[in-house]
């Protein structure tokens, strides 16, 4: 009769954890769509990229036109006229419940904020109110908690807009130079401010609006985003082809990314585990957030500006300003069926081998542990050897008795 060997739990758990622990991290698999002409031509500069919350319409500012267009991503085509707004818009943002959308407009001297409802496209165009210097619509970013927007005025300041009564209230009072991004952390409390001008990130308290700190970058800041988790921030530098990681919860900077040059605006994916940073040049950089490296880049097309994720995040939009045109880019999870196949592969012919050693052993036992390794995978392969390792003990120990 063939002996039973008991196995410890202990070593069954630590052999399931080595089988897990085998699967690569989740990473993203992007494949170049269809190429989509926006508004009129080479010379609409599209810049800003927002999509509804269903993901059914994506809403394209364009700089060229002072237009906005929506576009069909089950087509990607443009859905009738492009619908006019204050002069010069650059970014777009829309609100959670998907009626309302805001762009920042740069301005001839003065710039707006415009307020398209999205039930009939209807249109209200707000001034911004004077600085002493021109004021220039740059960045608009909506507050996740409250019922307002920040928007970065280049002329140098944050104007802070109601979207009850789309009207401006006092801005933020701090020291800013050129600002052209903001970003909220996800709990609304904080808000992180790009001044081109001096190469920092403001910090604000949303809570008391006033700047608790100021972070030194090594360039000028053009974009600036916040992780999903509101642990991290990155800012893309316009200047210096570095993007500059930060710990939320410190806010202080961390080493440089060397990257393309002329950076343009940061968006992470919705897990949080990628960064993307477009570059004039026609290429998107990438990076891996958990280990702060380059990836390889996402050609696109020439002036690209900003990355926009659809809902769920298999699908985004670049806009080319250069170009005139988005670029749309599918995403998909890496698989990881191969990798843990050719890992569990090399794995198992070690285990075979060192299992076979023990076979003699284990042949009391009634156990084939080279069959077991090939058979089975790894965790058989493990499972075999804690078995010899028990046999092995007992024998030692009548050895000792004898």
């Amino acid at each position: 009769m063939r002996a039973v060997v008991t196995v410890p739990a202990l070593l069954i758990t630590i052999v399931g954890s080595m089988a897990i622990g085998l699967a690569p991290a989740s990473a993203s698999v992007v494949t170049p769509g269809p190429t989509v002409q926006v508004g009129s031509g080479a010379g609409s500069q599209p810049v800003g990229i927002a999509f509804n919350p269903t993901g059914t319409r994506a809403y394209v500012t364009l700089s060229g036109d002072s237009a906005v267009a929506i576009v069909d991503p089950a087509t990607n085509q443009q859905i009738g006229t492009s619908i006019p707004v204050g002069h010069d818009p650059l970014s777009i943002a829309i609100s959670a419940d998907g009626l309302t959308a805001y762009t920042a407009n740069y301005g001839s001297g003065t710039g707006s904020v415009s307020v398209i409802t999205l039930s009939n496209n209807a249109v209200t165009t707000v001034p911004l109110p004077p600085t002493g210097t021109s004021s220039s619509g740059f960045f608009i970013a909506l507050d996740p908690v409250a019922p307002k927007a920040y928007v970065a005025d280049v002329g140098g300041t944050v104007q802070v807009f109601d979207t009850v009564t789309n009207t401006f209230a006092a801005p933020i009072a701090g020291a800013f130079s050129a600002p052209v991004a903001v970003a909220f952390t996800p709990d609304g409390a904080k808000a992180y401010v790009a001044n081109y001008g001096t190469s920092n990130i403001s910090v604000i308290d949303v809570a008391s609006g006033a700047v608790t700190r100021t972070i030194p970058l090594s360039g000028r800041p053009y974009g600036v985003a916040i992780s999903p988790d509101g642990n991290k921030a990155y800012a893309s530098q316009a200047n210096g082809g570095f993007i500059t990681p930060i710990d939320v919860l410190t806010d202080t900077a961390l080493p440089d990314i060397a990257a393309a040059a002329s950076l343009q605006s940061v968006t992470f994916s919705p897990d949080g585990s990628r960064v993307y940073v477009p570059s004039p040049s026609g290429v998107v950089d990438v990076i891996d957030v958990s280990t702060n490296t380059l990836l390889p880049t996402i050609p696109v097309g020439a002036g690209a500006r900003l990355l926009a994720f659809a809902p769920g995040g298999n699908f985004a939009y670049v806009g080319n300003t250069g170009a005139g045109t988005l670029s749309a880019l599918a995403f998909a999870p890496d698989p990881v069926i191969a990798p843990q196949q050719t890992q569990i592969q090399t794995q198992n012919q070690t285990l075979t081998s060192v299992s076979a050693d023990s076979s003699p052993v284990l042949a009391s036992t009634g156990v084939d542990a080279t069959a077991l390794a090939s058979a089975g995978g790894i965790g058989a392969a493990m499972l075999a050897l804690g078995m010899a390792f028990i046999v092995m003990s007992r024998l030692s120990v009548r050895r000792r008795r004898s």
